[in-house]
């Protein structure tokens, strides 16, 4: 039954038993609504009830939440004005408001966000949003009208990522869409990716950005085109390990990548090979910061997320909240070790709580002899020691023989990688 037709039996029936309705008019017209609306109305009043405790109501139609903090003295935060729509009559809808959605950065204002507005990494990615840097020149108030889509060249966890051009230059973009109507968690990475990137990527071995784009739902993270990625280099194109003379030269680039940032107190902790793309030169850039840290005293104390599993270090699955940049230098040996292998050391490990015993409880994974040099063998070791105060640090792996051999040595990457790369 609809609500029209509910109010016109009521006033029927108001108007055929006048005097039942005149001495017992509630009782009346709850005879006429359905158990169903009853029990609605019921919890309804209930919800109108618990409302009136939690918030309070002024004249301009905002409200104050009373936050309780047991570190801190309660603070008042006002709310966004709203329209307070009526129901029609006689409809028993519930009275709980729907979530508002956060549809661009100027949006992310409700009181739960306030440590995001405040936060001088959200106010640096807002000034800069719109803003596309191409080839010595900027171009203001750029949006996503301003690309043209070409293909698809990718999907992750976190995002789509096409290749477009932007149309007043021509250039050829990688466009990241990240979507602005996630969960709290997801915009806070949302802006921790857009933060890292634009304050690192002048770094020769950090993809470079152009700038950022938003609209009504998503960011688009403007990027140079790159060639492939590790990842795809290991399973796809050579379905096995890489030769070493040219993982050790992408040793170099991907630990100055990584030392770059810790010395701007950031830490990637989602180091892999699918997060090390490689241009059409032979050049590894890091890439993905939507789960980096923020660094105090060498310590994490900011984070989204823990990153893929098969790389945590060991004192990550055990949960220690002090770990530093040294549980990214384990997760660039299991890199190493699978750019060698062809594989993961932990590749049998197919459900999530065995492949996490076997990290935190199994011996560290090792190369043999036969399998690379002792130069590299001993790169790893250092790598990948369980006991994070006898873990190397990246200026100790910056100061191995195997890195400053290869920091010099030529090495045609770019040449072998095209030919890889010809029916890709």
């Amino acid at each position: 039954m609809t609500c029209k037709e509910t109010s016109y039996n009521i006033k029927l029936t108001k108007n055929v038993h006048t005097s039942k309705v005149s001495t017992s008019s509630n009782n009346g017209i709850n005879s006429l609504i359905s158990p169903f609306h009853r029990r609605l109305h019921d919890f309804e009043e209930a919800i109108s009830r618990w409302k009136s405790r939690k918030h309070i109501f002024s004249s301009s139609k905002t409200f104050t939440i009373f936050r309780r903090s047991a570190s801190i003295d309660p603070k008042e935060k006002d709310s966004i004005n709203r329209n307070i729509i009526k129901n029609p009559s006689n409809c028993y809808t519930s009275p709980i408001p729907r979530k508002t959605m956060n549809l661009d950065f100027s949006n992310l204002n409700s009181p739960e966000k306030q440590d995001i507005i405040s936060s001088e990494r959200f106010n640096e990615v807002r000034k800069l949003v719109g803003i596309l840097r191409i080839g010595g020149q900027e171009y203001q108030n750029c949006s996503p009208n301003d690309l043209e889509y070409i293909c698809d060249i990718g999907q992750g966890a976190f995002g789509r990522v096409t290749k477009e051009m932007f149309k007043k230059t021509k250039e050829l973009m990688a466009v990241k869409h990240m979507d602005l109507m996630g969960t709290f968690d997801e915009q806070k990475r949302v802006v921790m990716d857009c933060y890292v990137i634009l304050t690192t990527h002048t770094h020769n071995h950090i993809v470079n950005c152009y700038g950022i784009l938003t609209d009504t739902i998503s960011v688009y993270i403007c990027m140079e085109v790159m060639a492939t990625c590790l990842h795809n280099l290991i399973y796809q194109i050579l379905k096995g390990g890489i030769p070493e003379v040219y993982v050790c030269k992408f040793l170099v680039g991907i630990l100055d990548g990584l030392y770059f940032l810790k010395t701007k107190n950031l830490m990637h902790r989602d180091v892999k090979p699918s997060n090390m793309l490689l241009n059409w030169d032979g050049v590894v850039k890091l890439c993905d910061f939507g789960v980096a840290g923020t660094l105090v005293d060498s310590k994490i104390v900011t984070s989204i997320g823990t990153g893929c599993m098969l790389y945590l270090a060991p004192e990550r699955v055990a949960s220690n909240p002090n770990y530093d940049s040294k549980a990214d230098v384990w997760s660039f040996g299991i890199s190493i070790y699978e750019m060698i292998k062809g594989k993961t050391p932990y590749e049998d490990a197919h459900l999530p709580f065995i492949l996490l015993n076997r990290i935190k409880n199994d011996p560290p994974p090792k190369l043999k002899d036969s399998e690379a040099s002792p130069e590299l063998i001993e790169f790893l070791e250092m790598c990948l020691q369980k006991d994070v105060q006898e873990r190397a640090r990246y200026i100790d792996l910056l100061d191995h023989t195997l890195i400053k051999i290869f920091r010099d040595k030529d090495v045609d990457i770019s040449s072998w990688l095209q030919e890889l790369l010809i029916d890709f």
